[in-house]
């Protein structure tokens, strides 16, 4: 039998699931034993290796990368949005209603988040089963009163909008849909799933039409920069470091789709570079001065300095000139694979 001796590191090279360790005690920086036996098995065991150890016990700590290692994919996804909210307080769901899932099944499958996309396809058609009982509630004498509102609070301004469009688009060859309203919903990519269908709103084309201008109208009246905001990113060669970027309102929770939260400092990762493979950007929102990460696709651009408001640029100012200087770099952490007491 060959015993080898090795000291468990705080980066989990040496693969222990997190449950088991917590039952046996095995902590950071215990010295493990690997011995092989006859029967091609491996024993684990704790050692001490010293005298003036024999009194100490394994501190009761919790290796944060062993835990999250263990956990399932659903619920590393429920960990990464309840941080994700914690940290910036204006991302992702918070329970008022479940996230818009925009990709399709196919993909979900593939990335095993059925259920996600199962969840919010169900949404999808309750909100388009919503719209229709509003449009006939609503709807006496020829006039669609405004009725937009209660569903937008209850579904979102993104989910609303998704269901709108989707209808539009399975329905492009009616000429009871503007043509505003059909370049409106072209817009908007919707995954092409057979059951598309299955949350398109079947009220009324002219009805469908109206309701869907009060949705457009109250989106407008939210102020938000767009597009033709933003410098040109067509040659995707824009670097955004240390420039003042836009967010996608859809990024952003129904409270916080304001023109103020959308502008954001991005200041380092590699998502700022058009070139690189990865896709993170660190940086302060310029409205309270919040720190943060996105992706670089959660972005619409870079602002065009002629559109900065006036406080931004003094949030920018202040932001710039309380910048720490470059720390200088730390040493590199053993990752504690070595032969532990040798």
């Amino acid at each position: 039998m060959n015993k080898q001796l090795r000291i468990l590191g705080k980066r989990g090279r040496i693969t222990i699931p997190y449950a088991i360790r917590q039952r046996v005690g095995f902590a950071y920086n215990d010295v493990l034993s690997f011995t092989e036996q006859d029967d091609r098995t491996v024993v684990v065991r704790r050692e001490r290796l010293c005298d003036s150890c024999a009194g100490q016990e394994a501190a009761d700590t919790m290796e944060l990368e062993g835990f999250l290692d263990a956990l399932s994919a659903e619920q590393q996804k429920a960990a990464l949005v309840h941080l994700s909210v914690k940290l910036t307080g204006k991302q992702v769901y918070m329970g008022k209603y479940p996230p818009l899932y925009e990709w399709s099944l196919e993909e979900a499958i593939h990335n095993n988040e059925q259920g996600l996309w199962r969840e919010s396809y169900k949404e999808n058609c309750d909100c388009a089963r919503a719209i229709e009982r509003a449009i006939g509630e609503h709807h006496h004498d020829n006039v669609l009163e405004d009725c937009v509102q209660p569903l937008i609070d209850r579904y979102g301004f993104d989910r609303v909008n998704w269901v709108l469009a989707n209808t539009v688009q399975q329905k492009m060859e009616d000429g009871r849909f503007s043509q505003d309203n059909k370049a409106w919903a072209k817009r908007l990519y919707i995954p092409p799933d057979k059951i598309r269908w299955h949350f398109c709103v079947e009220s009324h084309p002219g009805l469908t039409d109206l309701f869907l201008n009060q949705a457009r109208r109250a989106w407008q009246a939210l102020g938000l920069f767009n597009s033709s905001h933003c410098l040109s990113e067509k040659d995707g060669l824009i670097d955004y470091t240390d420039q003042v970027t836009v967010l996608k309102p859809t990024v952003l929770k129904d409270a916080f789709k304001t023109p103020e939260d959308q502008l954001f400092l991005a200041e380092s990762g590699f998502g700022c570079s058009p070139h690189a493979r990865g896709q993170k950007v660190f940086g302060t929102f310029l409205k309270d001065g919040e720190e943060a990460q996105f992706n670089r696709q959660d972005f619409i651009g870079v602002l065009k300095p002629e559109h900065l408001p006036d406080w931004a640029r003094e949030s920018l100012a202040r932001i710039r000139a309380t910048e720490a200087p470059e720390d200088v770099e730390a040493p590199a952490e053993d990752d504690g694979i070595t032969m532990g007491g040798m």
